[in-house]
């Protein structure tokens, strides 16, 4: 099997596919109070910026996409190189400062999704290769 490139096209959609296959991340949203989506808009990308989009939608689960979304609650803004040496340090288990972030929208966000945030990470974390920055 070809080693997926962290958050790439192929990442994204088989992490799509566990995340659609697991009845704890069903649950996990199905209980939320509304639908929610969570952003990183990462600057100076290989190809410009780069939009991370994390949905948790009662009815359909949870879903990653590449698109920039219509409509965000909360939006993190950061460099693209700094979140992937980021990213990889933590897959790692590095200590590593968290890249600086600007947040748009609703921060406290994340504590409303964290239960399907969590079981979304449990259910679709799998071995990627990280790009080069």
């Amino acid at each position: 099997m070809t080693e997926l490139i962290f958050m790439s096209r192929e990442h994204i959609d088989r992490m799509n596919e566990l995340l659609g296959e697991s009845a704890e991340v069903a649950s996990a949203c199905a209980r939320l109070d509304r639908d929610y989506s969570l952003t990183y808009e990462l600057l100076d990308g290989p190809d410009g910026t780069v939009y991370w989009t994390m949905r948790f939608d009662r009815e359909q689960g949870a879903s990653f996409s590449l698109e920039p979304p219509a409509h965000a609650d909360a939006t993190f803004v950061s460099e693209w190189a700094a979140t992937i040496r980021y990213s990889r340090a933590a897959r790692n288990g590095e200590q590593v400062t968290e890249p600086i972030l600007e947040v748009r929208g609703d921060p406290s966000v994340t504590e409303i999704v964290a239960e399907a945030f969590s079981a979304a990470h449990k259910a679709a974390t799998i071995p990627t290769v990280f790009p080069e920055v």
